[in-house]
């Protein structure tokens, strides 16, 4: 992968708005990557992520990087395994952070995700927010945080981590970077929770038997997973018309795949959208 292509999908990571805009719902205050500086493209950087198709993995990379352009910060631990003596992994901590400005220390979580919000799903609205295959919900992703992964850290092994690179608990603040982009049902009005931030809307998502719904007249462009932040530029990029990119989204539907669609209209606007099975 290039540099150029290194560069959008870090623009486009930096760019993504947090999920939460208030602690409603995690006790954790949210780390704020707006205001970093882009990370320089290192050919370390270019190697590192060459087999990291993994598209969550890949997220970890890029704010792993955004920390260690910090001045304020100092990356003390990136992606620990905590091994219990059984040999059992209990689970990873993402990253811990000396912030040297207050002389503190910081244990982040990051999580990105790509959520459609449903309404007819249930009554209680934080259960429509769902992966695009109706498999990953954000009420247990946020349970999950809660009980098992900031926890960890308390654990014996999280305790033997902690000494490990002197860190006190005292010392010590819990962070969530939770970083999504959510999909509205296509022409369907749905009222979000206060408690999620507006900028997270993203596009619209549509079951795939309703794909006639939109314009014949426009061009289309599917991208790569690893690319579904960055947004394409329809003068360099191959775009398809409706029958073919209809096809195109039929054979990914049915080889198990929820592909993200971009649409540039007549009028050279554009529209994202995750096309989904059901």
């Amino acid at each position: 992968m290039n540099k150029q292509d290194i560069e959008r999908q870090l623009r486009g990571f930096f760019s993504t708005a947090a999920l939460l805009k208030n602690q409603k719902l995690s006790l954790y205050a949210n780390f704020d990557i707006k205001k970093f500086h882009l990370p320089t493209i290192t050919g370390e950087l270019q190697d590192e992520l060459k087999p990291l198709l993994y598209i969550g993995k890949r997220m970890e990379i890029f704010l792993k990087s955004g920390i260690e352009m910090q001045e304020n910060f100092n990356l003390v631990a990136f992606s620990k395994q905590l091994i219990n003596m059984n040999k059992q992994t209990l689970g990873e901590i993402d990253f811990l952070v000396e912030d040297i400005k207050n002389q503190t220390y910081k244990h982040i979580e990051l999580v990105y995700k790509f959520y459609i919000v449903d309404p007819n799903y249930s009554e209680d609205i934080l259960k429509c927010f769902m992966g695009p295959k109706r498999k990953d919900f954000l009420y247990k992703k946020l349970d999950k945080l809660h009980k098992h992964q900031f926890p960890i850290l308390f654990s014996k092994e999280g305790k033997q981590l902690l000494n490990l690179y002197q860190i006190e608990q005292e010392k010590l603040e819990q962070n969530l970077c939770f970083l999504a982009q959510l999909f509205l049902p296509l022409k369907q009005k749905v009222s979000l929770p206060d408690y999620i931030n507006l900028n997270a809307v993203s596009g619209y998502w549509l079951a795939f038997e309703g794909f006639s719904r939109l314009s014949k007249d426009s061009q289309y462009f599917i991208p790569k997973r690893q690319d579904w932040m960055v947004e394409p530029n329809f003068k360099q990029i191959k775009s398809k018309d409706f029958e073919s990119i209809q096809q195109e989204v039929a054979n990914q539907i049915k080889n198990g795949s929820c592909p993200m669609l971009w649409e540039q209209n007549s009028k050279g606007e554009l529209v994202k959208y995750l096309i989904t099975a059901n």
